[in-house]
């Protein structure tokens, strides 16, 4: 009862032919395949298999259909049934499966075996009544057995060719399975691999989440400064209107020529001051011309003086020092820069407390122990793998980029930039070994030389170098200025301070040495210094 190829002329035949003698045997509901499946003893899937000509239903399993057939009223004659016993051994003689033929050959000498014994049985009942034929059919009787025998050796021969054929099978059953072991472990190794990539791309996620999130805040507080900026403008415009509307007051008033009043600009800017002039002697003229007129006459300018007005004594401009709310402006001015400074100090003291932490989370790979077990995302320790170098090449010039391309064990490959010292050490094919920190290659070394991989610069960094550089440059700025208003160098100078403070605070997260940070020191102070002439220019 083997499998049957899929479209066999002899299968589909012997099948069609069933199911042609089952069609025609009567109509549902008194017969069904349920029926007959039950009637044959088997499922009614295997039936409709043996129907479609995908089985070959074997001589029990024809001889119960017979049967039911007959039941049914559709009994067959002695040529239907020997034709449809012909197709079920010719189905099964052709058939490519072993199992079905060695069922065939089974039938055959079956059949061969009830012959035999038919015939012995034959023979006995001649010799009993026919006594005197029986020197002759002993001498028919041995030739048939003879042949007989010759055919069942013959079948014999054909049910060991199966047995040695079903053998081979097994091997090669034996053979795929083993194929279908190694290949399961290549998969599970590749799974593993996956999973590892997978926890991977997780971290980068998190990382990546934590970066949007330390941005949005840092847009935050951009925004709120930008909303104390424009509150600030507001003020600065409100008194910019107050201080309009005082200089169209005094433009509007009628100066006496005894007692004018000069409005000028003069101090800081934005600082406005009313000097009162004491007019000449009235002249013949100018009487003239007050009377004539009805205006009082302005005496003319002093020569003596490049603005044209007549200063009055020291005493007298002491007391017309200005406006009364310049002392106000002033006493406003201090408390901003009062402000500026303690917003300075407050800004280079968080950076300056956050900075070790983020110096001992940047250089935490040098002083961390192995992992006991090679899987790059284990937390704590530090794996070691190892690498072949597959290409080396440079790209621009004075310096150019040195690259090393490096497959690693675990399957991918990747790009690093490198020193000319391990650059020069590896060739192709120099193996290389990776010293890996939470997921992040940290440290190559080829040929015996090492070369550090610096890590990318994160939210939490930037920030400490920000607050370092703002505080550091506002500090200065406050400190140097403290009298003084801004100019275009001191914003220069300002920024530039900004700028290197927070460059040098920044690199400076990844050194590890004492040597290092004393020339990082070294380097600030040379920029420093450059930055407090900005901010000292007039």
């Amino acid at each position: 009862m083997g499998e049957a190829d899929e479209g066999h002329e002899n299968a589909l035949v012997y099948g069609q032919r069933m199911r042609a003698l089952f069609e025609a045997c009567g109509r549902p509901p008194d017969v069904t395949q349920k029926r007959l499946a039950a009637a044959l003893f088997i499922a009614e899937g295997t039936l409709s298999r043996y129907l479609a000509g995908k089985r070959i239903a074997p001589e029990r399993i024809l001889d119960l259909f017979i049967a039911f057939l007959a039941d049914h009223g559709q009994p067959l004659d002695d040529r239907e049934r020997t034709g449809l016993h012909e197709l079920r051994e010719e189905a099964q003689r052709t058939s490519s499966q072993p199992a079905v033929r060695l069922a065939y050959t089974q039938g055959v000498v079956r059949k061969l075996r009830a012959e035999v014994a038919q015939l012995i049985q034959e023979q006995e009942q001649e010799r009993a009544v026919r006594q005197a034929r029986e020197r002759a059919a002993a001498a028919d009787l041995a030739e048939e057995r003879g042949l007989r025998r010759a055919e069942a050796d013959a079948a014999d021969k054909e049910l060991e060719a199966a047995r040695e054929e079903l053998d081979r099978e097994r091997v090669r059953a034996e053979r795929q399975e083993a194929a279908t072991a190694e290949e399961l472990v290549s998969l599970r190794s590749r799974l593993t691999v996956a999973e590892q990539e997978r926890g991977r791309l997780v971290e980068l996620v998190r990382v990546q989440e934590k970066k949007l999130r330390d941005a949005a805040s840092y847009s935050r507080g951009i925004e709120d400064d930008y909303s104390r900026v424009r509150e600030k403008a507001a003020d600065l415009a409100r008194e910019l209107a107050t201080v309009r509307h005082q200089v169209e007051m005094l433009n509007a008033e009628q100066v006496h020529p005894t007692a004018a009043h000069v409005l000028r600009l003069a101090g800081a800017p934005g600082e406005l001051r009313v000097t009162p002039t004491v007019s000449a002697p009235e002249t013949p003229a100018a009487i003239a011309s007050q009377q004539t007129t009805g205006t009082p006459a302005v005496p003319p300018p002093r020569r003596n003086t490049p603005s044209g007005e007549r200063r009055p004594p020291g005493r007298l401009r002491a007391r017309w020092t200005g406006f009364p709310n310049d002392r106000e402006a002033s006493n406003r001015r201090r408390r901003r820069r009062v402000l500026m400074l303690v917003a300075a100090v407050a800004a280079l003291s968080v950076g300056v407390a956050r900075w070790p932490g983020e110096h001992r989370d940047a250089t935490a790979d040098l002083y961390a122990p192995a992992c006991a077990v090679a899987s790059p995302l284990q937390e704590g320790c530090v794996v070691h793998e190892k690498g072949q170098v597959t290409d080396k090449h440079s790209e621009g010039s004075d310096p150019p980029d040195l690259d090393l391309t490096i497959l690693h064990e675990s399957g991918h490959s990747a790009t690093y930039t490198v020193g000319g010292d391990i650059y020069n050490a590896a060739q192709h094919g120099s193996t290389a070994d990776l010293k890996i920190w939470k997921g992040r290659v940290t440290a190559i070394t080829v040929a015996g030389k090492t070369d550090r991989q610096p890590a990318d610069l994160d939210w939490p960094e930037i920030w400490t170098a920000l607050l370092i550089g703002l505080g550091t440059a506002l500090s200065g700025y406050t400190l140097l200025r403290w009298r003084r208003g801004p100019n275009q160098m001191s914003v220069i100078g300002i920024l530039f301070a900004a700028a290197w403070t927070g460059l040098v605070a920044a690199i400076s997260l990844g050194v590890t040495t004492l040597l290092a940070l004393l020339g990082g020191a070294a380097f600030w102070l040379f920029g420093a210094a450059i930055a407090a002439v900005f901010i000292g220019i007039e």
